[in-house]
């Protein structure tokens, strides 16, 4: 990777480990990687795939290849990345090694070792449990369930839901029948949130998100699109779905009262990312659905039914993008907002950052995003220029 380095002025830093515990790779070990890719997005959409050059060399070249037992790199390790661009490293993976290859070659120096990996969401699903969470709602069970991952650096950043409905344990209690993480995502569902886990601030840190997209925070600077020499960003697709939108209308026989009461969400309710809400320009057209009514509150299954919606309408514009790190000066995160020009006025403006996937390799360094929302045309006439975008 000296060679990738050299040329963009920017470093891969690996850190592996046995158990919550990391250390750096050696210098050896950076010299050896031939391709990194790490996708980061939505729990159990996010992974790793690391190459080393482990070719048979030197007198031990018979026994074994590089990398293949080393405990750092066998199933169950800790593996972190950062990339510096600037001054300090900016996280952008940790997780788990789950499976690893071994190519061979035809010659002596042409092996290559494998590692694939998932993030640290992994630790999350691999026990089911079967335990009460009394007069706990959503965030206050998302809390008790990231906490015993703590030792591997992880937080909560939860963001609670629009209706919150504390269980009164006289009438209900919580009961968790599945692993952590699919606990976690089944309660994100419900209020149209989502679950993963963003990386850093700092290596081996992350903070597992529980929550709307995108998370409260500055818009990233702007990425450009056929602007001439300021262009960062190509391969641009913007995918228009109006087979995604919903509202959702019926009667939910109330759990307390019995009574029959009116639900509706024709409309989502989160905060727009642009001008014009597609909901609002096919209101009418959109797919029809009703509210769940199995054992819940009205003011549940109104909750439910508005989470639904919002969800649905988020994803009205899809863009897909490879953005040019060494060109753009900075690295695309996953979850939060970026601004978008030179793609026409309807599609300009503020996206939420769905996923982001990095692939590097000597001399090149780039970003593939997945970014969404539910509005044509931006919410600003113009979209700032570069110097003015955090």
């Amino acid at each position: 990777m000296s060679a990738f380095g050299n040329t963009l002025g920017v470093k891969l830093t690996l850190l592996a480990g046995i158990g919550p515990a990391l250390a750096p790779l050696d210098p050896s070990g950076i010299e050896a990687v031939e391709d990194f890719e790490a996708q980061v997005g939505p729990a159990g959409e996010s992974g790793l795939r690391l190459v080393l050059n482990a070719g048979r060399e030197g007198p031990f070249g018979t026994v074994t290849a590089p990398f293949i037992d080393d405990p750092r790199f066998q199933r169950g390790a800790r593996i972190a990345a950062a990339v510096t661009l600037g001054l300090l490293p900016v996280p952008i993976f940790d997780g788990i090694i789950t499976q690893t290859q071994y190519l061979a070659g035809s010659g002596p120096n042409d092996g290559q070792f494998v590692i694939l990996a998932r993030d640290l969401t992994h630790l999350m699903d691999r026990a089911v449990k079967r335990q009460a969470l009394p007069s706990m709602d959503e965030t206050a069970a998302a809390a008790f369930l990231i906490a015993p991952y703590a030792s591997h650096g992880i937080t909560p950043l939860v963001i609670p839901p629009t209706i919150v409905d504390v269980p009164v344990p006289t009438d209900r209690v919580p009961v968790q029948t599945q692993t952590d993480l699919g606990h976690l995502r089944m309660m994100a569902a419900r209020y149209g949130a989502v679950v993963g886990l963003v990386p850093g601030p700092l290596p081996g840190t992350s903070q597992l998100y529980m929550g709307p997209l995108p998370m409260p925070g500055a818009p990233q600077k702007a990425l450009s699109v056929n602007m001439g020499p300021v262009s960062d960003t190509s391969a641009v697709t913007v995918t228009h779905d109006g087979e995604t939108l919903l509202s959702v209308a019926g009667q939910v026989a109330d759990r307390l009262t019995g009574a029959n009461i009116p639900v509706a969400a024709p409309l989502p309710l989160t905060a727009p990312l642009g001008a014009f809400p597609d909901a609002i320009a096919r209101v009418g057209q959109t797919r029809q659905g009703v509210p769940l009514t199995t054992g819940l509150s009205a003011m549940q299954a109104q909750g439910r039914a508005q989470g639904a919606v919002d969800a649905a309408n988020a994803r009205a514009l899809t863009v897909t993008a490879t953005v040019d790190v060494a060109r753009y000066g900075a690295m695309v995160k996953p979850f939060g907002t970026v601004l978008i020009r030179g793609i026409g006025a309807p599609y300009g403006g503020a996206y939420a950052v769905r996923r982001v996937s990095h692939s590097l390799k000597a001399g090149r360094y780039k970003q593939n995003v997945t970014l969404t929302r539910g509005e044509l045309y931006p919410l600003a006439p113009a979209v700032p220029p570069e110097a003015e975008v955090v």
